[in-house]
């Protein structure tokens, strides 16, 4: 690599499995074309913020309150969130590292590679200084020297990015003190993050209510349970809720968050929404349905229904019927 020697990392081996891990890491959070953790964040926000607005839109005489569509809302909003749960926590428990695109794996990838994610690696793999105070020094003599030589016009800017950014890497040491728990005066290349951050990270999920949610949607929507399974199960003491369903997102993204932006130092997300390209609200105070197409919907259900109780009709002969060779 052509750049290598402006790197400012000691143990080059370290350095080059962490790039490596790096990208898995960064593909799992944010590249993968269907189920990047962040795109499986957002369409789960996205889909619970639609159902508030529908709740929210459910007025006596308004077609929000039609048992169908009421019921058709309520039901797919509950299989989705916990289908969007699920996928989120899952895990392969033989091999954690494959199989699936979800949060736990990659935390459990990035506890089992602690060792990657030390000092000089967390502040200077991409080019930042890691003796920031000697280049900010350097910076400072160059630029005092141009004014005691009559050169007024210095640099409004400090460099963000490259062997120059004195700043940034100050910035990171700083936050590498918090996620490894040492001291400025202590600082060394091969300090770590500390283990107790992904300790604190699993319990979070742990904690999320995520699990209970998970099992009550296992055991009644998306496996059709038997009794003795579902007595694991209460739905007075396990009931899905809207607040226990926020109380899971607002676990995942802070989760998310850590791993992008703090330990990472990759996408920081301001807003974990995602901005509608179009007017979300465009014709909602519309009717559903046309009064003059309510006698195409009867005629609609009752061909339907006549159909559907049509196939158990003739069954006793088929079973029995030899084929015709």
């Amino acid at each position: 690599m052509t750049d290598e020697p402006l790197i400012d990392v000691c143990d080059k081996v370290n350095l080059m499995q962490y790039r490596e891990k790096r990208g898995e890491w960064l593909y799992l959070l944010n590249n993968d074309e269907h189920h990047a953790i962040w795109k499986q964040i957002m369409a789960m926000i996205w889909d619970d913020l639609s159902f508030h607005i529908l709740n929210k839109s459910r007025k006596p005489n308004s077609s929000a309150t039609n048992p169908l569509l009421a019921n058709f809302i309520d039901r797919g909003y509950i299989l989705g969130q916990v289908i969007a749960l699920r996928k989120l926590v899952e895990n392969n428990p033989k091999k954690p590292e494959k199989g699936v695109i979800s949060l736990r794996r990659l935390l459990a990838d990035l506890c089992k590679n602690i060792g990657l994610l030390t000092r000089e690696i967390y502040v200077s793999h991409d080019g930042l200084p890691y003796d920031y105070e000697a280049v900010e020094r350097q910076w400072w003599e160059q630029h005092l020297g141009q004014i005691s030589n009559g050169n007024h016009t210095i640099m409004s800017y400090i460099p963000t990015t490259g062997s120059g950014a004195f700043n940034m890497s100050k910035r990171s040491h700083e936050q590498f003190d918090k996620l490894s728990g040492v001291r400025p005066e202590n600082r060394s290349r091969t300090d770590c993050i500390s283990a107790s951050v992904f300790c604190t990270l699993n319990r979070w999920i742990e904690d999320s209510g995520a699990e209970a949610i998970i099992k009550m949607g296992n055991k009644f929507l998306a496996h059709a349970a038997d009794s003795v399974s579902r007595a694991s199960v209460s739905i007075k003491m396990e009931g899905i809720s809207i607040n226990k369903i926020a109380a899971a997102h607002r676990t995942f993204v802070r989760v998310a968050h850590v791993i992008s932006s703090d330990i990472l130092r990759d996408t920081c997300y301001v807003s974990v929404v995602p901005c509608p390209q179009y007017n979300q609200f465009e014709n909602i105070n519309l009717p559903y349905v046309d009064v003059k197409a309510l006698h195409d919907l009867r005629q609609l259900w009752d061909t339907y229904t006549k159909e559907r109780n049509g196939w158990l009709s003739g069954v006793i002969g088929e079973l029995i019927t030899k084929p015709t060779e």
